[in-house]
């Protein structure tokens, strides 16, 4: 089960991700949606360098320009791109072109089973696909999760692994797991302390209970 903790905003987010063995590390920089995880480039680029070999890093943008999406990766030298927003299909192949050596990651935003066509379009240009939830202005980080059973039919047809986001945290993520079925998880708000930085019993209890699963285990 690959666990990637998102919303990075600090050294120590990073350094306790990492050290609770998360597989990748997504940090948010570039926005047209409001969010209070965005950081400048130039403080990822700290972050970045603080992720040992082994684990993934994730550019998570809200922008939809491909230069500046492009430039955003090479300054940050990023591993991966999560473009994180509604229109990410229409970007993908340039980016395929622009950034060859980066992963790419095409989020659905599931509210109806639209997201079921919209993520089989996406099937042959992305790398993975991440199913997240929309709320009001806000698109991921909300906290808020959505219906399951959509997300499972997604998986079910995918032949590009997907992870899944929207409300998830060390409590419900096994029932999470035992409804979808993905092929991993993507945590933000739900592994936060009060005051948004990363919850270090959180962290690892989320990334223990999603190990710790497997098909036919006991949910929450």
């Amino acid at each position: 089960m690959h666990v990637k903790i998102c919303g990075n905003r600090s050294a120590d987010d990073v350094d306790l991700a990492c050290r609770c063995g998360a597989d990748s590390i997504g940090i948010l920089v570039g926005t047209h949606f409001f969010s209070e995880d965005a950081v400048p480039i130039e403080a990822a680029c700290k972050l970045v360098s603080r992720v040992p070999s082994g684990i993934s890093t994730v550019l998570v943008t809200h922008l939809t320009d491909v230069e500046a999406v492009a430039r955003l990766v090479e300054t940050g030298r990023f591993q991966a791109i999560q473009l994180h927003h509604p229109d990410a299909g229409d970007m993908l192949a340039d980016l395929r072109r622009r950034c060859p050596g980066a992963r790419l990651i095409a989020a659905v935003l599931v509210e109806d089973d639209q997201a079921v066509r919209q993520s089989a379009g996406l099937q042959t240009l992305a790398d993975a696909i991440v199913l997240d939830t929309r709320c009001g202005g806000r698109i991921g980080g909300t906290g808020k999760t959505h219906d399951w059973s959509i997300s499972r039919r997604i998986v079910e047809r995918s032949a590009v692994p997907v992870l899944l986001a929207g409300g998830l945290n060390p409590d419900n993520v096994r029932r999470a797991l035992d409804v979808v079925r993905p092929w991993g998880v993507d945590v933000n708000s739900g592994v936060d302390a009060p005051d948004g930085a990363k919850d270090p019993e959180r962290v690892a209890r989320f990334i223990e209970r999603a190990r710790s699963w497997s098909p036919g285990s006991a949910g929450d």
